[in-house]
């Protein structure tokens, strides 16, 4: 997972624990976080090893270990973002790749967030609407504690790949920008500990232990290096 059009390029990544009691979190990255100068990105490997690098720009040493895709499911990433026309456009499509498009109508969002979940196709196909002809891949699905419809998009592993039995569902909806935000922005969080939900909790419910975050921009870089370190394998020109 990466966001390669967006146009900056300083921030801090982390890896942090929160509290699993609910409400309204405070997590201090200039405490727990590293810096970096480039636009990572995010894997989650199949056995559950997490991180965040850029090849030949970084280290991958902001990790951690989460749940395993060949034997659960849970969420895989959120990614929120402000201001979204910031962003480079896409000139032209590259052969080879999968575009989805999000249609929100002539005007364009303050702040959307995509999010992707890990799921089993058979529970896909079991919760579906049997009236309909087709199950995906871009079609919608209803929260079931929240009754909120939203569009998704439904990715499958390549053929070859060992975790047939699963899926990525990805979606994109709008969101309020964070309070006082005047420039573009983009908060990444993935690698979270949650499992699978236990039967009858609602997902607000379910313990999150620990996540990895990105957050772009960060402002004072020199300030921030020594504070806080970095993952740059090139130190940034000053």
């Amino acid at each position: 997972m990466q966001w390669p059009y967006f146009p900056v390029g300083q921030g801090i990544v982390a890896s942090v624990q929160l509290p699993t009691s609910g409400g309204s979190v405070e997590v201090k990255l200039t405490e727990a976080g590293r810096f970096t100068s480039q636009l990572v990105k995010f894997s989650h490997h199949t056995s559950g090893a997490a991180h965040f690098n850029k090849t030949k720009y970084t280290s991958n040493e902001v990790r951690r270990q989460t749940f395993r895709l060949d034997t659960t499911i849970g969420r895989i990433f959120e990614l929120s973002i402000w201001r979204p026309e910031a962003f480079k456009p896409l000139q032209r499509f590259k052969p080879g790749r999968l575009y989805l498009i999000f249609d929100f109508g002539n005007a364009v969002p303050t702040a959307v967030r995509v999010k992707g979940e890990w799921l089993r196709k058979e529970g896909v196909v079991k919760n579906s609407d049997r009236k309909r002809s087709s199950i995906g891949p871009s079609t919608s699905w209803k929260h079931r504690h929240t009754g909120v419809e939203e569009a998704v998009a439904f990715f499958a592993p390549p053929l070859d790949y060992s975790i047939q039995d699963y899926l990525l569902g990805v979606t994109c909806q709008e969101i309020d920008p964070p309070d006082g935000a005047v420039d573009a922005g983009a908060v990444f969080l993935g690698a979270f500990d949650a499992r699978e939900r236990p039967e009858g909790t609602a997902p607000e419910r379910v313990p999150m232990d620990g996540c990895l975050i990105a957050m772009y921009p960060t402002s004072a870089q020199e300030a921030t290096m020594s504070r806080v370190g970095t993952i740059d394998l090139v130190l940034p020109s000053r």
